[in-house]
């Protein structure tokens, strides 16, 4: 679609206003193409129209269902929008559909982490660590977790995990000592 790639070169351009005029020209012509949606919604989210980002984005889940990274997108809008519980459910569709993604994973639990849901989020914690074994910052969100709700046995080995990537790490060590400390 030209005035799809006109939008295009537009953002790229900085041309904000043009972009947008050029998506929506490209949504009139055709309702169904879900790329100028979603450009568009990226663009409205930028400038702090939200909600007229969630509509697009809802819209083209109604229409494309096999777009799933769109669930992830709506759910990260939803949550920054304090709309959780609706953004935990966008982001379990992501999760569900997109199994070897890590930042589904990471995202969805840090929300549930935020809304309580503690046996959900550790859940997808661990998922989370099984997908990206060497990802330090994975690991550390679950040792947070661990800690956080004084589970000291649970995160110990997790913090022996890091050790072992990162000897030389002081935070790792420090980390340690204290869980050594609450486990005697």
């Amino acid at each position: 679609m030209a005035r799809h790639n006109l939008g295009n070169l537009y953002r790229n351009q900085g041309k904000t206003e043009k972009a947008m005029e050029q998506y929506r020209e490209a949504i009139f012509i055709d309702n169904l193409f879900y790329p100028a949606k979603i450009n568009l919604a990226m663009l409205y989210n930028r400038e702090g129209e939200n909600e007229k980002a969630e509509t697009l984005l809802k819209e083209v889940i109604k229409d494309h269902p096999e777009q799933y990274y769109v669930n992830y997108s709506l759910g990260l809008l939803l949550a920054e929008m304090k709309k959780y519980e609706e953004a935990v459910d966008y982001l379990e569709t992501a999760a569900g559909e997109m199994k070897d993604n890590p930042r589904v994973y990471y995202n969805l639990a840090q929300l549930q982490v935020f809304l309580g849901r503690d046996q959900e989020a550790e859940k997808n914690l661990k998922y989370l660590v099984h997908l990206a074994p060497n990802s330090a910052e994975y690991l550390m969100a679950l040792i947070d977790f661990y800690m956080t709700h004084e589970e000291f046995k649970k995160a110990k080995s997790y913090i022996l995990r890091i050790s072992r990537m990162f000897p030389d790490d002081q935070q790792a060590k420090q980390l340690l000592d204290f869980v050594n400390s609450k486990l005697r």
